[in-house]
């Protein structure tokens, strides 16, 4: 009878379990922090946004274990067209099955004050571990921001017709010249993107032949995305699959295979830098030679 029972516990837990684990979506413990190491997560609110609106960006560190446990130092954030309006941190600590989750938040508020492009530059952060007496640092990406003017009151504007004139005067004359220099400008550098990117990944090799697997991904990740951001103006960070597709197949430069491509990348970047997943030596090499050959593709387009 004995034997029985104990053979009637382990068939409900061999068929049981697994159905238990596609209902909900995970296995146990998939989004606790591995041990010995710090995880992050950025969130940033908006990527389109108006002159004067607030923009959020937060910074979510996981680790097990004690709350003391790591030293940590972030470097001070640094803005194109953005001002630093409050920020703050705070800590709270979460039960898991496997131990308790430390989480210390770094919060910005930043507001535009210009329309155009805006650009959180990336943020290092350093951490000490006390037990081991290792260090280590966590860089964060940067984030591309769209800034659209913002709508236009007339209700707010009580000025003299004569000032009006003068400045509307004035911004025609400056509008020319902007769109003359802006329009120079482009010509000078009409293949600068490519052979920037190119040369961006000859000098990246260097990485990948010390085998630093990790790094040379990351490394590939921000010279494809800052080339679609100089060719083609196209933000393309922390999307999902969907939200990737859509954006790209709203551009007509691209081309099918070019999508396939490009989501294909872009996914796997995602998995190296916040999924953990590194590729090995060979596929490291395959997404290279990926990456160069779509940008060396566009160099004649």
């Amino acid at each position: 009878m004995k034997r029985l029972i104990l053979l009637a516990g382990l068939y409900s837990f061999l068929i049981l379990t697994p159905n238990l684990y596609a209902q909900t979506g995970k296995f146990p413990d998939a989004d606790q922090p591995k041990e010995d190491k710090i995880e992050l997560v950025p969130e940033i609110n908006k990527r389109k946004v108006e002159v004067g609106e607030t923009v959020e960006l937060r910074l979510i560190l996981k680790w097990k274990g004690t709350g003391d446990r790591y030293r940590l130092g972030i470097s001070d954030i640094k803005t194109r067209n953005l001002v630093l309006k409050r920020q703050s941190q705070s800590s709270e600590r979460e039960r898991g099955s496997e131990g308790d989750i430390n989480l210390r938040y770094y919060l910005y508020e930043l507001s535009p004050p210009a329309s155009g492009e805006a650009i959180i530059e990336p943020i290092s952060i350093k951490y000490d571990d006390k037990v081991t007496g290792q260090s280590a640092t966590i860089d964060v990406p940067a984030f591309y921001l769209k800034v659209r003017p913002k709508p236009f009151e007339p209700r707010n504007l009580i000025i003299p017709s004569i000032i009006i004139l003068f400045i509307v005067s004035g911004g025609i004359v400056a509008m020319t010249f902007r769109k003359r220099v802006k329009k120079k400008a482009s010509a000078q550098k009409s293949t600068a993107p490519e052979d920037t990117a190119l040369g961006a990944l000859v000098s990246a090799d260097v990485i990948l032949r010390d085998h630093e697997i990790q790094n040379y991904i990351e490394k590939l990740d921000g010279i494809l995305r800052n080339f679609l951001y100089e060719k083609y103006n196209l933000v393309l960070e922390g999307q999902s699959q969907k939200e990737l597709s859509a954006e790209l197949e709203g551009n007509k430069q691209f081309e099918r295979q070019d999508i396939r491509l490009l989501i294909s990348l872009l996914m796997r970047f995602q998995e190296a830098r916040f999924g953990g997943i590194a590729p090995s030596y060979a596929e490291a090499t395959a997404i290279k030679n990926q990456v160069h050959d779509f940008i060396a593709g566009k160099k004649a387009t």
